[in-house]
């Protein structure tokens, strides 16, 4: 969080932004994929990774099905795949400002 005033100069924004999450730590992968896991096998359920929102609880803004993550499993380590934002659905990845 920013202390102070600050003047926005710059935003990146992006669409069609996704996200490739590699885990080479046996006990994070083990605890990251449980978590994904257990969200896409409630009903109804939702969660929220990186700011990019799946499932249930998106209220008013964009969402995609939890069932869109993929997990895959490489042994004792892994890979999350958050997919693709869609077409004209803008994704906020970074801003620049001045303190005033």
């Amino acid at each position: 969080m920013l202390k102070g005033n600050v003047r926005l100069q710059k935003l990146l924004i992006a669409y069609q932004v996704g996200i490739t999450i590699t885990f080479n730590d046996a006990a994070l992968w083990t605890a990251a994929s449980t978590f994904v896991r257990t969200a896409q096998a409630k009903v109804g359920g939702g969660i929220s990774i990186l700011g990019f929102k799946f499932g249930a609880g998106a209220s008013q803004t964009y969402s995609q099905s939890t069932s869109s993550i993929k997990v895959v499993n490489q042994g004792n380590v892994g890979q999350i795949i958050l997919p693709p934002t869609a077409p004209g659905v803008t994704v906020l990845l970074g801003a620049l400002g001045k303190a005033l």
